[in-house]
C-alpha cells in the first residue's frame, strides 16, 4: 500500500487550508488541522511530531471534509462535537452549536452557587439547596456543565424539540449525570407540568434570541444550525418576554435569573 507519509501531511495540511481560506472559512488552518485530527483520530500536536502515517483511505475521507468545509458546513457537525467549559459535548444539526461567550452565563452561575447559596436550606420539598433551572437546553451544554461543576446540585432542563433533548441525554450519559439531570419536553414553562409546584434557586437560559427577519442575513455556517434554537421572533425579544413574565412563579428567594440575549448575559 503507498502511504504519504508525515513529511507530506504537510502537504495535505497545506491544501486543506487553502481550500478553506478560498472558500472564506474564517480559520482555515485551525480547521484544516482539526479535519486532519478527525480523519487520524490523533490530537492537533500529534500532526507536527513525525510519526504519523497517512493512508489513501485517510487521504480520501480528508479531502471530502475539507470539500463538505468548503461549503460552509460547520466544523462542530463534521466532527460531531464541541468543547465548552472544558468538556466535550455531541451535536450534530438537532441542536445549536455551544457558543463560547454563552460560558459567561454558567460562570455567573457558579459564582452564585459558590457565594450566596451556600448554606441556604432546600427549598420546600427539595433535597438539595441548588435546584438549577435551565430552559431552551439544546445539546444540555449549561446543565450538564454545571451538574458536573457542582456535584451537590440538581438540575432540570427542558426544550421543546424531543430530538434536541436526545441529543442532550447522551451528553448526559456521556459525561455521568443521568441521576442528577432531568430532562422534559415543552415549551419553556409548560415543561415542568409534570412536576406540579416546583421551585428552582436559579433558572438559565440561552433562548432564541434573532430576529425573525434576520436569520437569513446570518453567516453561512449558522444556516445550518436549527432555526428552532434561533428564531426569537419579530423583535427578537419573544423567549425572554416570556420567561421574564412567568420566571417569578418558580424561583425562590432570592431570585437568580440568568439569561442570554443577543450574546449577553442578562442577571
Amino acid at each position: 500500500m503507498n502511504f504519504l507519509k508525515v513529511n507530506n501531511i504537510r502537504s495535505l495540511l497545506n491544501w486543506g487550508e487553502d481550500a478553506l481560506n478560498r472558500a472564506g472559512v474564517p480559520s482555515p488552518k485551525v480547521d484544516a488541522e482539526w479535519l486532519m485530527c478527525y480523519v487520524l483520530d490523533c490530537e492537533r500536536i500529534d500532526l507536527y511530531l513525525g510519526d504519523i502515517e497517512v493512508g489513501p483511505a485517510e487521504e480520501e475521507s480528508y479531502k471530502r471534509y475539507i470539500e463538505k468545509r468548503s461549503a460552509r458546513y460547520p466544523l462542530q457537525y463534521i466532527i460531531g462535537k464541541a468543547n465548552f467549559m472544558g468538556f466535550d459535548f455531541i451535536l450534530n444539526e438537532d441542536v445549536l452549536i455551544p457558543r463560547p461567550e454563552t460560558e459567561s452565563l454558567v460562570e455567573e452561575a457558579l459564582k452564585i452557587c459558590h457565594t450566596s447559596l451556600r448554606g441556604v436550606p432546600p427549598l420546600a420539598g427539595r433535597r438539595s439547596n441548588l435546584n438549577i433551572l435551565d430552559l431552551c437546553t439544546g445539546s444540555g451544554c449549561i446543565a450538564i456543565s454545571l451538574a458536573k461543576l457542582i456535584p451537590e446540585a440538581e438540575l432540570v432542563a427542558t426544550d421543546i424539540s424531543e430530538p434536541a433533548l436526545n441529543v442532550a441525554r447522551r451528553n448526559a450519559e456521556l459525561h455521568g449525570v443521568t441521576d442528577r439531570v432531568t430532562f422534559l419536553q415543552g415549551d419553556l414553562f409548560d415543561a415542568l407540568k409534570p412536576l406540579g409546584d416546583v421551585k428552582f434557586n436559579i433558572i438559565v437560559s440561552k433562548p432564541p434570541y434573532i430576529k425573525t427577519g434576520d436569520l437569513e442575513s446570518l453567516p453561512p455556517e449558522v444556516q445550518y444550525e436549527p432555526r428552532l434554537a434561533l428564531d426569537g421572533g419579530e423583535d427578537g425579544g419573544r423567549f425572554y418576554n416570556e420567561i421574564y413574565s412567568a420566571y417569578r412563579d418558580y424561583i425562590g428567594e432570592p431570585i437568580h435569573l440568568f439569561v442570554e440575549k443577543s450574546s449577553q448575559a442578562i442577571i
